[in-house]
């Protein structure tokens, strides 16, 4: 069926409000760069390490949950059913993971003036290799995750004026204004901002869920809709998507913890206790957020059963759409909410365009540079990667045909294979690189065969592509635990080889 016309923000008012929302972030970025107290890779980056709990609470959320979970986690929930509730367990196994990590890099950071993932990596092992290998993975993981919210935000902003604004014009003209109030006041101007966002997408979730169950009839209903429509939907997992869940929980909640832009915010924590306790406030989220964006999956399943792929990825908007015309009301309310969204997407943009301009400055072009460039030279290196390195984004969510979750899952799966690097630097007793270098490499190598194998068969055999499971196991962890297993035996090979020798 034929997607029904959203046109949130077609009219007058619509466009008044996100006009002066977009002007408003334009001032932000003013305002920040004028309370920038000097010309250096930590002040801009780092917001000069002096977030307070509720700034460090709100640009977490604003961060964390964005066009991923509103667009991309409907969608998918759309697309299988119940069996995505495992979205929730998630997002707290990331919260369980990231307090385990978050202190003892916000501790060293601070000591020891870390930037970047990979300066705790360098900073305890001592290895140019396996430091450029753990930003080479975050490179990765940060290009995709800024042209998966690209595709959202282009998604977002089609839907809601009907068509008239292109996706590739909402992805351009947006970029442009995010490139702009970054550059002028870096992570302070980004966090100041998240501010206003979060705390309107949490009033809109919180009055729009209130809303969807009172329409669609609660969760019987919408059970009853389901049953209906689509069965398969109501149906327990397999033992593959057992195994699937799992391996999301593992996927999700150790390469979440380790994303650049999230470290960059524990780097920026005023002090342990402001992360502790914003970290701690973090733990009801998942209840509250990707519980709305999987409400709002089963009910447009139940509500508009007839979508394909493409067409989920656009359910949110769908069914919000719907619910303005039953209660013509509600309009303003959806208006400034859809606008949160398209900011909080932005600010997860810039974000992670901040973390990836700070990664190619400090891991790769300052060791080029040795110690002859200035903070103010790396600085002004640091924005104009972010125009380079935008445009590549830009053109790549122009022409990419995943779905948004796909997108997350493959950033995910060769991000991870960091962590046992990450973990060794903060928590290890003794510090061996060759055989985290090693087992990251092999790690990264089976996570990115699915992706590999597309592009080899796009020339030789259309059509033909690894899968992006084994028996349900995602091959990114599927890659960790290759990836631990031959860390632990190049760990242990010299020491035998040195007993034998000595016998």
């Amino acid at each position: 069926m034929p997607l029904l016309g959203a046109g949130l923000i077609a009219d007058g008012w619509g466009v008044a409000i996100v006009g002066s929302y977009l002007a408003a972030l334009l001032i932000i970025g003013w305002l920040g760069r004028r309370a920038i107290r000097a010309r250096s890779m930590s002040e801009f980056f780092l917001a000069g390490r002096g977030l307070g709990p509720l700034v460090l609470l709100l640009t977490l959320f604003a961060t964390q949950y964005s066009g991923n979970t509103l667009v991309g986690m409907s969608g998918k929930t759309y697309r299988v059913g119940y069996a995505f509730t495992v979205a929730v367990p998630m997002f707290i196994a990331l919260l369980g993971a990231a307090m385990v990590l978050a202190p003892g890099l916000q501790r060293l950071g601070r000591r020891r003036g870390y930037i970047t993932l990979a300066d705790a990596v360098h900073d305890r092992l001592q290895s140019r290799v396996l430091t450029s290998l753990v930003a080479l993975v975050g490179v990765w993981a940060l290009v995709n995750f800024m042209v998966s919210n690209l595709v959202a935000v282009g998604y977002l902003v089609e839907r809601t004026t009907d068509g008239a604004v292109g996706r590739e014009a909402a992805i351009i003209g947006l970029a442009l204004v995010m490139l702009i109030y970054e550059t002028l006041g870096g992570l302070r101007a980004v966090a100041w901002t998240d501010v206003l966002q979060g705390a309107l997408i949490g009033l809109g979730i919180l009055v729009l869920s209130v809303a969807v169950l009172a329409t669609y009839g609660g969760p019987g209903h919408v059970h009853d809709a389901l049953a209906a429509a689509s069965p398969q939907m109501l149906e327990a997992p397999d033992w593959r998507g057992k195994i699937g869940w799992a391996s999301t929980l593992v996927l999700v909640g150790i390469g979440a913890a380790i994303y650049p832009q999230a470290v960059q915010r524990y780097y920026a924590a005023r002090d342990g206790r402001a992360l502790r306790g914003s970290l701690r406030w973090m733990l009801v989220m998942p209840f509250f957020v990707t519980g709305f964006a999987v409400l709002i999956g089963l009910t447009g399943r139940g509500a508009f059963p007839d979508l394909d792929d493409r067409q989920s990825e656009q359910v949110t908007m769908l069914v919000l759409a719907d619910l303005t015309e039953q209660w013509p009301w509600l309009r303003p309310l959806v208006i400034l909410f859809f606008t949160a969204i398209l900011a909080a997407i932005m600010s997860t943009v810039d974000s992670v365009l901040l973390a990836l301009a700070a990664t190619v400055t400090q891991d790769f072009y300052r060791p080029l540079r040795g110690g002859a460039a200035s903070q103010a030279h790396l600085t002004r290196v640091g924005k104009v990667s972010s125009w380079v390195l935008m445009a590549g984004a830009v053109i790549l969510a122009l022409t990419v045909s995943q779905s948004v979750w796909r997108l997350i899952e493959i950033k995910l799966e060769v991000l991870i294979q960091a962590a046992p690097a990450v973990f060794v630097a903060l928590y290890g007793r003794r510090a061996r690189p060759g055989p985290l270098a090693g087992g990251l490499i092999v790690g990264v190598l089976i996570a990115a065969a699915p992706v590999a194998s597309r592009t080899v068969a796009s020339f030789t055999a259309p059509g033909w592509a690894l899968p992006d499971k084994w028996c349900g196991l995602h091959l990114g962890v599927l890659g960790l635990l290759v990836n631990l297993a031959v860390v632990c035996a190049l760990w242990r090979w010299p020491l035998k080889r040195s007993r034998s020798a000595a016998a």
